[in-house]
């Protein structure tokens, strides 16, 4: 990725001359161990979502996941880390609503999915809270 100057007054347009990424509908963030996590939810050439990983130390931005396949990832929205360090999103939009698990190594897997329509999964969060003895 190369980072380019985009003229400040004409920001969108300029940007897009020059072939930057284009975000579409950025949704959920987290931030954990020197790296901003963060999704689009209907990026890509299928318009599925796209997780993206940005380090603040070395200015990188980069495209760790695009769905292509609605029975991966479908319509992105809340994500966070677990303890183990996949990442967990819940979908918004799609089918039946799910909470998709993404490893380090980008494999895809299902935690649970929302059989109630009109419903959906929303912030999934862990607590480091030690049990009570």
């Amino acid at each position: 990725m190369v980072w380019k100057k985009i003229n400040p007054v004409i920001a969108q347009q300029d940007a897009k001359d020059k072939g930057c990424i284009q975000f579409s509908r950025l949704e959920g963030d987290y931030f954990s161990e020197g790296t901003l996590w963060f999704d689009d939810t209907s990026a890509g050439s299928a318009r599925l979502g796209r997780v993206y990983r940005y380090t603040p130390a070395t200015n990188t931005l980069e495209l760790f996941y695009e769905s292509t396949d609605k029975n991966d990832l479908e319509a992105t929205d809340n994500i966070t880390i677990t303890p183990w360090g996949d990442l967990w999103i819940a979908e918004d939009g799609g089918g039946n609503d799910r909470i998709v698990g993404l490893s380090p190594d980008g494999k895809i897997y299902t935690f649970a999915e929302n059989m109630m329509n009109g419903s959906e999964f929303a912030g999934p969060t862990f607590s480091l809270m030690p049990l009570p003895s």
